[in-house]
């Protein structure tokens, strides 16, 4: 049974239900190779990653870009298999890190015109500094 193929947006084919993701033409943080893997480990939507698709980004230590991500705060999985006695690897998104809950910023109190005018007053009283410049 052959696999129906279907063009990407590089004009490359892929097995149907299978889109090879175009990082070149994403955000800035997918210019960097561990922003690479995240990117398509996120557009795998917690989905396996095969490590042929990560390792055809052009990512070099690919492990220790996977580790960064982990060190950031990302929950990611590695599942390994014998296939016909080679080692497959697979990789996926399981959960981001939680951005920290901020406290509300009390605001300063508000002051009335009158004390605005005061402390204005005020400060016109004060004499100039003197801006002679002495060697």
């Amino acid at each position: 049974m052959r696999s129906k193929t279907q063009l990407d947006d590089s004009g490359k084919s892929q097995p149907e239900g299978h889109s090879r993701l175009s990082l070149r033409r994403g955000p800035a943080f997918a210019k960097t190779q561990r922003g690479r893997i995240h990117v398509l480990l996120i557009a795998a939507s917690g989905g396996w990653v095969p490590l042929p698709e990560i390792l055809s980004l052009g990512i070099l230590q690919y492990g220790t870009r996977i580790l960064e991500l982990c060190r950031m705060g990302f929950n990611i999985e590695n599942r390994t298999a014998r296939v016909d006695g080679a080692r497959h690897s697979w990789f996926r998104l399981v959960s981001s890190p939680v951005a920290p809950k901020l406290e509300p910023v009390k605001p300063a109190p508000l002051k009335s015109w009158e004390q605005v005018c005061a402390e204005r007053e005020e400060k016109m009283r004060q004499p100039e500094p003197s801006l002679e410049l002495t060697p």
